[in-house]
């Protein structure tokens, strides 16, 4: 039971296998129910709860045990008690929902936030400098790791795909012959389809937009040294020498 005119965060904190728990007494009170209408929702929906994880049932060696640990506790369990059932935080949560009123919901935060997060009301022990100091390095290290995450994964920018879209036109034309060359007008499209397909290969992306900001010089040093194929080549050649024939 709670006492008269206590506040959640003074309510003694009660474990059973390391766990904090709640009686069905203190339910009832805390959601503004009754013990009655915390076992009925309880039997009537047996299969939303676990043993062990959303409450413990307490019979016999376990039960005396427990009234023994519990007895300096402003705890009042009836020695006519024959099985006792301990709720776990989630639980109270399972019964906050069945019970199903503001108060319960309400409530139910308070004791998350008050009873069922007991690091909230530990002291805090000073830190040492050595301590201050291991945090602060710890802090950094993980700053330094998010902006290395966030550099590896970012993509290029606009300008920068601006810039891959004419290093390629730049080498593409520059192999062709340029504009004027025959082999623009038979092979410009495939070089060009050729160059981006090998690119977005190479890189491993669906896209060339795709590309991390970080890999960019790598990709422009790509694009510079990229040469289509073999049998492709020879083309290129073969249409510019027979364009040079009928000049």
């Amino acid at each position: 039971m709670k006492k008269e005119g206590s506040t959640l965060e003074e309510l003694p904190q009660i474990k059973f296998n390391n766990e904090l728990i709640l009686t069905t007494e203190q339910l009832a009170e805390f959601y503004g129910t009754t013990e009655k209408a915390i076992k009925q929702n309880f039997n009537n929906n047996k299969d939303k709860f676990i043993e062990g994880k959303h409450y413990f049932k307490l019979q016999g060696e376990k039960l005396k045990m427990f009234k023994l640990q519990v007895e300096n506790f402003d705890l009042q369990i009836s020695s006519m008690t024959r099985s006792l059932y301990l709720w776990t935080k989630r639980g109270a949560a399972r019964h906050s929902k069945m019970v199903g009123t503001d108060r319960a919901w309400d409530v139910f935060d308070q004791l998350e936030e008050n009873y069922f997060n007991p690091q909230l009301r530990l002291p805090q022990k000073p830190m040492s400098a050595t301590e201050q100091l291991s945090l602060a390095v710890k802090s950094v290290l993980e700053i330094d790791d998010r902006v290395t995450t966030l550099e590896d994964t970012m993509r290029v920018s606009g300008v920068q795909e601006q810039q891959l879209r004419m290093a390629v036109n730049k080498h593409v034309m520059q192999i062709i012959g340029g504009k004027k060359a025959p082999a623009y007008s038979k092979l410009g499209s495939s070089v060009f389809q050729q160059c981006w397909h090998d690119f977005k290969r190479y890189f491993e992306i669906p896209r060339y937009g795709e590309l991390p900001r970080i890999k960019f010089d790598e990709g422009i040093r790509y694009v510079e040294a990229w040469l289509p194929d073999t049998e492709t080549r020879l083309e290129i050649a073969n249409q510019n020498a027979q364009g040079e024939l009928f000049e």
